[in-house]
């Protein structure tokens, strides 16, 4: 999530994330036994509460995180480094034809690595 908002600092938010994505599984498998052993909560109920965090970290990207830009005007010094304030549509029309070949794979791959983790 960083990496798409704050473009400066993108190759160690990058790294960051791919560190983390071990300590979630790790707590993930934690809150799991936990609450279906010591709170007594039923394996069901448990998958439908942590289902819920992709939601809430949604929710944080779009509404909490500042916009790392503001409100200033795009200089001929950001343009040359590519980066460039555009409306939805075009982020859609860029993003299109890389979702089948690059991004339905890679969330494909961690949703299995995590499914995996979680049993």
């Amino acid at each position: 999530m960083l990496c798409a908002r704050y473009p400066h600092g993108s190759k160690y938010a990058f790294g960051g994330y791919t560190v983390g994505s071990g300590s979630a599984a790790l707590l993930g498998a934690s809150l799991y036994t936990f609450s279906t052993s010591r709170l007594g909560m039923k394996p069901a109920n448990t998958f439908a509460i942590v289902g819920l965090a992709p939601i809430a970290a949604l929710l944080t990207y779009v509404f909490i995180l500042p916009d790392p830009e503001g409100d200033a005007p795009v200089t001929t010094e950001e343009v040359k480094e590519g980066i460039v304030r555009l409306p939805w549509r075009d982020k859609l029309r860029i993003i299109k034809p890389m979702f089948i070949p690059y991004m339905l794979p890679l969330a494909s791959i961690f949703f299995i690595e995590n499914s995996i983790s979680q049993v």
